[in-house]
């Protein structure tokens, strides 16, 4: 977990006022960064007709989210996601990302992790409130815009995923709600080379 000095910034950057609408300006070189999403993960074959991706032709997980985050205040987040086996038995996840606040200012980047499934089976069957999944890893920011300009970030993640609803339940077809916590600083010191290619046949 990437943790920002006590020093570093006191009085270098506006903190929210607990206002969602107000702006928030970013000054300091370094900066910490924490927000929380809630967020509605489905896979990317049952999208709505005419589904327009960001970054990839064919992810796996589409995941759109809500919440809030320092100097972003109320915000959205996006995210094209991928699962693959790590070849230990586990599961891998990366995807790209993009933070929304609502003045129109961004900020994207990408994720690796890990993601872990519960098992379920005939002695003990899914149910609404279940733990689906959870998982955690390293974020980074690769650019931003308006009030992000020029900077660039990274930090640690972790999220766990519940099941909401059951609509089918032979065929595993869950609705998901996530819970999804980012926590790490937004530097403006320098420039981070940030060109990852996670898509399957590379980016659209």
């Amino acid at each position: 977990m990437i943790m920002l000095l006590a020093s570093c910034a006191k009085d270098e950057y506006t903190e929210p006022l607990g206002n969602d609408s107000q702006e928030i300006t970013v000054r300091a070189p370094v900066v910490p960064f924490k927000a929380t999403y809630t967020t509605h993960p489905f896979p990317y074959e049952v999208a709505p007709p005419g589904f327009q991706t960001l970054w990839c032709e064919n992810p796996y997980l589409i995941i759109p989210g809500e919440g809030k985050g320092t100097h972003m205040g109320k915000s959205t987040w996006y995210s094209e996601s991928f699962v693959f086996p790590d070849g230990e038995g586990g599961f891998n996840q990366n995807g790209y990302q993009l933070f929304s606040a609502a003045d129109g200012s961004t900020l994207e980047g990408y994720y690796v992790g890990e993601i872990f499934f519960e098992v379920f089976g005939p002695e003990n069957p899914p149910q609404v409130g279940d733990v689906f999944g959870s998982g955690y890893g390293d974020y980074f920011i690769c650019k931003g815009t308006t009030r992000f300009e020029g900077y660039t970030g990274t930090g640690t993640y972790n999220y766990y995923v519940e099941i909401v609803e059951i609509i089918d339940l032979e065929n595993e077809d869950f609705i998901l709600e996530g819970y999804l916590d980012f926590d790490g600083t937004l530097d403006k010191r320098g420039e981070m080379i940030c060109e990852p290619d996670l898509c399957p046949n590379g980016p659209e």
